[in-house]
Formats: structure tokens, sequence, C-alpha cells
């Protein structure tokens, strides 16, 4: 019973805030005391003088927790849509303290730490989570970001991985979401190629999406989609994901570089100078910046070769120094 009860809980959506509409909660919560008790009241009917009796009180007692648990976690969605997360954060202790085995209470918990920046405390209450409910994607992926957030990029790819798998197989669309968190985590690894390969999944589950989840991932994530975007001659917003990467971390010459390219092709001088200039001032000794600068400075256009204009700029990313010909005849 126990276990028919969880999927019943998991039937709620869960994404990041777990969405749980009051009326359907409420709804839910009421299935739950009428399964129960009628469950509880048939076995005490067909039981024999030795067996044993179910405590229906205790049922009922242990179904109205987990309403008032519903309940809260209904009013912390609204906590945190409103940016009160302190207070989303000790309603759902309460809810973690009085119902300990209510994995949802744990997981949104944990997403309430990892907004408040306290990932600590956050990983630990969504590995309650996990605990509980190991087979909810939802869990594994939180995890993977928290992992990913403290700098645990192996554990993080392995979480975010189970996270896809358990989608698949519960037959559940992709999402994107997923694949960009996982993509970051690959990037950071330095598997340049995997992360643009789950960019290029992100972009086919859902483009708007991907474009929104990234602007909450690290800069190597930011430059692996503009790299998939790039491949679909989506220049214009590679171009700002390049540059937004290469503001965060303007010692990478090599963002710099890819920056200057992506404005360049579109005839935007100005904005590819700046950029240039980074990377030679990072880099004078590189002939593929100092020929770069040089094509910007004089606004002289080449021609381009689509398919290895790709593979330089994989590798190009791959390596700190690209040693690569640009995708302009030089």
């Amino acid at each position: 019973m126990a276990r028919r009860m969880r999927r019943q809980e998991k039937s709620a959506p869960s994404s990041r805030l777990a969405g749980v509409g009051r009326g359907k909660a409420l709804a839910v919560a009421g299935a739950f005391v009428v399964a129960a008790v009628a469950g509880a009241l048939a076995v005490r009917k067909l039981a024999g003088p030795g067996d044993p009796v179910v405590d229906v009180e205790a049922l009922e007692r242990q179904e109205a927790i987990r309403t008032e648990s519903i309940e809260k976690i209904t009013r912390c969605e609204e906590l945190i849509r409103n940016a009160k997360l302190n207070d989303a954060s000790r309603l759902l202790q309460q809810v973690t303290e009085a119902d300990p085995d209510f994995y949802l209470g744990h997981l949104m918990l944990g997403y309430a730490f990892m907004q408040l920046g306290k990932m600590n405390l956050a990983e630990q209450a969504t590995r309650r989570a996990y605990e509980l409910e190991p087979e909810e994607p939802t869990v594994s992926f939180q995890m993977g970001q928290i992992e990913t957030a403290l700098g645990n990029v192996g554990s993080a790819i392995d979480s975010l991985r189970r996270a896809i798998r358990l989608r698949e197989q519960a037959e559940v669309p992709p999402a994107a979401e997923y694949h960009v968190t996982l993509a970051d985590a690959l990037a950071q690894d330095g598997q340049a190629t995997e992360a643009d390969q789950e960019m290029d999944r992100a972009l086919a589950a859902d483009r708007a999406m991907a474009m929104s989840a990234v602007g909450m991932a690290g800069p190597e994530a930011q430059v692996a989609l503009g790299r998939a975007l790039i491949r679909r001659n989506e220049v214009a917003e590679a171009a700002r994901l390049f540059a937004q990467a290469a503001s965060q971390q303007p010692d990478r010459a090599d963002w710099q570089f890819l920056a200057a390219r992506a404005y360049f092709v579109q005839a935007k001088f100005a904005q590819a100078a700046s950029y240039i200039q980074q990377a030679v001032d990072l880099d004078p000794a590189n002939p593929i910046y100092v020929n770069l600068k040089r094509q910007i400075d004089a606004k002289e256009f080449g021609t381009a070769d689509e398919e290895q204009q790709d593979k330089d700029s994989t590798e190009t990313d791959q390596e700190q120094m690209p040693s690569v010909p640009i995708l302009l005849d030089q």
C-alpha cells in the first residue's frame, strides 16, 4: 500500500518547484485517506482470529499529516514564486520534520536551499529525497545541479545521465534543461564533444527552454550552446552567448576569439574589434588571432567552408590556444 501511495504522489507534476495545485493536492490527499481506510477496513473484516489487526486510526493520522504536508508545499510554491525563500525553507523544514518519509518535502527543501546558495544543506535534503524515491528523475536532476555547483562534475554527470535515463524509461518526453545541465557538467569536465551533443539534444527537445536554461548555467554551457547554434547557422544568437561567456571569463582568449569571429561574419566590426583585441592582448603570438584582427580592422571578408568551419569551431574551444585555421580565408 505504501508503494502504491508513493506512486500516486508521483503522479503530481514534479518540475523544479514540484508543482502541485492546491485543489488537486487536497483531492489527491483525500484519495489517499479513502483508499487507506477502505483497504484497512477490508483487511480487518477478512482477518482471522490470529491475524494482526490494522490500526485504522494510525492510518488516518498518517494521511492527515500527509494532507497537511501537501497544503504546506502548496504554500511554499507561492513563497518561492514571490522570492520569499527563507520563509519557504522554514516551512519546508516543518514538513520534513513532521513527515520525514515524504520525498517531495525533502526535494523542495533542497531546491529552496539551492536557491539560497546553501549548497551543502541542499545536497543533504536532496540526498534524503533520493533515498526515499530513487526512481524519480527530478530528484537525480536536482542532485546533478547541486553537484555541478559544488564542483563535483564527475558525480554530477552520473546523476544527470541517470535522470535522463529514468525519463526515457518512463517514456516521458525529453527535457531540454536536463540536457543543458548535463552539457554544462561535461564541458566543465573537458568533454567538449559530448557537451556539444547534449546541446544538440536540448535544442531538439525545446529550443526556448534550452535558451532559458543556459542562462542559469555556467559559461562553458553558453559556449557549448553557441557552438550548437553555429551549426544551425544561428550566428547572431551564438555571438551573444560567446560574448556573455567571454565577459564572465575575460582571461579566456579562445572565447574572446569566438565572440569576435561571430560578430565579424555578421559585419558587426565594432563589436568584433573589442573582442579580438582582447584575444590578441592575451595571446599576441597566436597567428590566428592576429590575422583575424587584421581582417576586422580592414573590414575584409573571405570565404568559409561550412564543414571546416564547424570542425575548427569545436577544436578551437577545446584548446585555449587554437592552432587551426579560422573560418575565413587567410
